[in-house]
C-alpha cells in the first residue's frame, strides 16, 4: 500500500501531463488504500470495470455489452480517443495491439 501513497502524494503535488496539481487538489481530498480482505464497497465497484477492460484486452472481446457501457466514462481526447490518454495498457505494445 505504501507505493500507492507515494503515487498519489506525487499526483497531488506535481500533477501529471495532463493534469495541474491544482485540478487533483480540487477532485480529491483525501485517498486511504485498504486491503481487499476489507471487502469494502469501492473494491466492488472497481472490479466491475476491471472485469470487462480485462475482457476486452485480454481477450479481444468485442461487442461485450459491459464494455462498451464503460468506455464512455474514460478521460478522452476531443476527438473522444482514449487509447493511451485516459486508458493505458502495460507493456505499450498492447495499447497498439488493441487499440481498433
Amino acid at each position: 500500500m505504501q507505493i500507492y501513497t507515494l503515487r498519489f502524494n506525487q499526483l497531488m503535488n506535481h500533477g501529471n501531463k495532463n493534469l495541474t496539481p491544482e485540478k487533483f487538489q480540487k477532485c480529491i481530498v483525501d485517498l486511504t488504500f485498504l486491503p481487499k480482505s476489507y471487502n469494502e464497497n469501492g473494491h466492488q465497484i472497481s472490479d466491475l470495470v476491471a472485469y470487462p477492460v480485462a475482457r476486452k484486452i485480454i481477450e479481444r472481446a468485442d461487442g461485450y455489452i459491459p464494455y462498451e457501457q464503460i468506455k464512455e466514462k474514460f478521460y478522452a481526447r476531443p476527438c473522444g480517443d482514449f487509447w493511451g490518454y485516459g486508458f493505458k495498457a502495460f507493456p505499450n505494445s498492447t495499447n497498439t495491439r488493441i487499440r481498433h
